[in-house]
């Protein structure tokens, strides 16, 4: 390279450009894309390396010249001249490099990384020295179809093989010239998997082993073994997603330290895949190795011996210190059960809400939850000893209640009704409400800075539904989107009690309090630390409700229990434990029906409180319905527990009656 003529080239380009040292220079970018009052390039005269620290302009003293298009012959180093097609001696101008525009992207990125380098191809295979033809004196290493299937050509001039990078569509994207003196036609290369382009021809179900170099899997494809490498050597590519479907992938190193290091790497990333990694081990074989040994250095039964030495790879187990980051797992101290310094689980409402954790209200369209959820608030700011019978523990209460869904005229109403049975100077004291009856993006920043400024102990946010415009909460990953806030609040108020008012979706009311009918549920119910509760209506009666606990943190009762809604005053009462909650759950037509049923049952068989389904099938006469229905209405009765099944007596069953005198009475309550 004539680095007086590249001086003086820079020179007439840069008019403030100064010596810095002996060879290095310093002046303004030429890139153009900005002002640089205050010089941040520099050259070295000696290597033509360039580059700018303020926009990442760089390259070398042919790179310059073509981007001033100037005559880069004169600044060919000797590696360079190495990378161009020979032709009678002189180097072809028809090259490849794409040509530098004062352009930000192409400024950082000085190639378009893997993409197809335009006229490549024609460049490599118009030099005469360079044949698509194996080589006598080393074909007997490679077989014609390897060779032919990974397009391997070799370089007559430099006796070295040269292999073409392409892409999944086959396209050139670089090229690479083996030992002796390795290098890539083109630098600022990605690094990718080979053979990118045949690895969909290959088979899933059969190991893939991986390779350290480019002739290893030239080696392996002779040998009948489908093989890839990394085109970066020791680095492994970003994008493995062309090999992620193998169900085995076996990695061979080579026989030194880099072999071992780099072979680590490729499994660390392919096993964080999911795959299942192999690893042959050099030091297994029958006989001692030299270093840096590798598949292309030994026989077909010498590889066959390797390849049996592999074993499943296992990630190492490092030694692990506790993280100072909150949101990073910790390991639990288990000695403290000991010392008795860790605290069992608090509840602020027994059975209903667990203190400093995220709780759920969960229930269908008109169930009350609304007026459930307002009452316990209400409750709590009273400093009352319980709620509908379940205790209250919380000493200091500061009751943040949050209305989506109503508004405030609404909301004053509901208030208004249920305050009758609390002391009106308590709950003002201990109780704010917000209202907003509109679903927005910015619900809950808005919620936050309300948790911020009135920083209460307890917040009660009816309901989640409301809380994020165009998020559908009927679809688990959508749900994400609100749950990330419901943490963020966490994280940032850990002894914040939270209750979520939630809805069940539409339908399937018969299957009762369960947890599959949650609105988004697969999400929601991995995201409640604490408790979720489930409310729905009675088929008795519209005063009637049940609920009971869907996800427990702690412990507390299983019980379902039935309680009475005054619609006069909206005030919820506690009626007891429900031991056959599943007479709820058909509807109120349907259930009358059925508990007459069984009302006239008992008329019939008197005070013997078992019966034959035989004797009782005249009923059906009196009901309008076929034998066949009056089998399904029996049936019924059974799910319902209103009769119990004892046993056969030929071909007709024997049934219990149940007390059903408490059941008819709440058929026929007002409403």
């Amino acid at each position: 390279m004539d680095s007086s003529a590249l001086l003086r080239m820079v020179q007439s380009k840069i008019p403030n450009l100064k010596k810095k040292s002996n060879q290095e220079y310093v002046g303004s970018c030429p890139s153009g894309t900005h002002t640089d009052k205050n010089p941040s390039w520099s050259i070295n005269i000696e290597s033509s390396v360039h580059h700018c620290f303020a926009c990442g302009f760089k390259g070398n003293g042919v790179q310059l010249a073509e981007f001033w298009d100037e005559d880069p012959k004169p600044f060919y180093s000797d590696d360079y001249k190495h990378n161009q097609t020979l032709k009678n001696g002189h180097i072809k101008t028809n090259n490849v490099y794409p040509k530098q525009v004062n352009n930000q992207s192409n400024l950082q990125n000085n190639k378009v990384r893997n993409r197809p380098l335009l006229g490549l191809k024609k460049t490599i295979q118009g030099n005469n020295d360079i044949i698509n033809i194996l080589p006598e004196k080393i074909a007997n290493r490679y077989t014609l179809e390897a060779w032919n299937e990974l397009g391997v050509l070799y370089n007559t001039f430099y006796n070295k093989l040269v292999f073409p990078i392409k892409n999944k569509e086959s396209e050139w994207v670089n090229c690479y010239y083996h030992k002796p003196n390795p290098y890539f036609y083109s630098k600022g290369f990605k690094t990718q998997v080979y053979p990118l382009e045949l690895i969909k021809h290959f088979n899933p179900n059969d190991v893939l082993f991986v390779v350290e170099g480019l002739k290893d899997v030239l080696t392996m494809r002779s040998r009948g073994y489908q093989a890839i490498s990394s085109t970066g050597g020791k680095k492994i590519p970003e994008d493995l997603s062309a090999i992620k479907h193998f169900k085995f992938i076996c990695v061979i190193p080579d026989n030194d330290d880099n072999g071992k290091e780099t072979s680590y790497k490729w499994c660390k990333e392919l096993y964080a895949l999911g795959i299942k990694v192999l690893i042959c081990d050099w030091s297994k074989m029958k006989k001692e190795y030299p270093l840096k040994s590798d598949v292309s250095d030994i026989s077909d039964k010498e590889l066959t011996e390797l390849i049996e030495t592999n074993d499943i790879y296992k990630p190492p187990v490092e030694k692990y210190e506790q993280p100072k980051d909150k949101g990073d797992f910790h390991i639990v101290d288990l000695t403290r059960i000991k010392r008795k310094d860790y605290k069992p689980v608090q509840f602020a409402v027994e059975t209903l809400m667990t203190t400093n954790k995220v709780n759920m209200l969960v229930g269908e369209t008109g169930s009350g939850k609304s007026y459930f959820a307002l009452q316990m608030a209400m409750s709590i700011a009273s400093e009352h000893n319980d709620f509908l019978g379940f205790k209250i523990n919380v000493k200091e209460p500061k009751v943040l209640y949050v209305d989506t869904e109503v508004g405030d005229d609404e909301v004053l109403e509901r208030v208004d009704l249920i305050s009758e049975n609390f002391d009106d100077e308590l709950f003002f004291k201990n109780m704010e409400v917000i209202s907003h009856t509109e679903r927005v993006e910015q619900a809950w920043e808005k919620i936050i800075r309300h948790i911020e400024r009135y920083k209460p102990s307890i917040a009660i946010i009816d309901c989640l539904y409301n809380t994020a415009k165009g998020v559908n909460t009927s679809k688990a990953n959508e749900v994400d989107k609100i749950l990330d806030y419901v943490n963020q609040i966490r994280t940032y108020y850990p002894n914040l009690t939270i209750l979520l008012v939630h809805h069940y979706n539409k339908g399937n009311s018969e299957q009762g309090v369960t947890l599959d009918r949650i609105s988004g549920a697969s999400n929601i119910i991995w995201n409640i630390s604490g408790v979720a509760t489930g409310i729905i209506k009675s088929g008795i009666s519209k005063r009637y409700r049940l609920i009971k606990n869907l996800k427990v943190r702690g412990k507390v009762s299983s019980s379902c229990y039935l309680l009475n809604h005054n619609p006069s005053v909206n005030y919820i009462e506690m009626m007891g434990i429900e031991q056959s909650p599943e007479i709820h759950l058909k509807t109120q037509g349907k259930t009358k029906k059925l508990v007459q049923l069984a009302s006239d049952i008992r008329e019939i068989v008197g005070e013997d409180t078992t019966f034959q389904v035989s004797k009782i099938l005249n009923l059906q006469t009196q009901y309008q319905v076929n034998q066949s229905t009056m089998y399904t209405y029996i049936s019924e009765l059974e799910d319902m527990g209103l009769i119990k099944y004892v046993m056969n007596n030929g071909p007709s069953k024997i049934y219990e009656l149940g007390n059903i005198k408490f059941r008819k009475e709440d058929l026929f309550l007002e409403e």
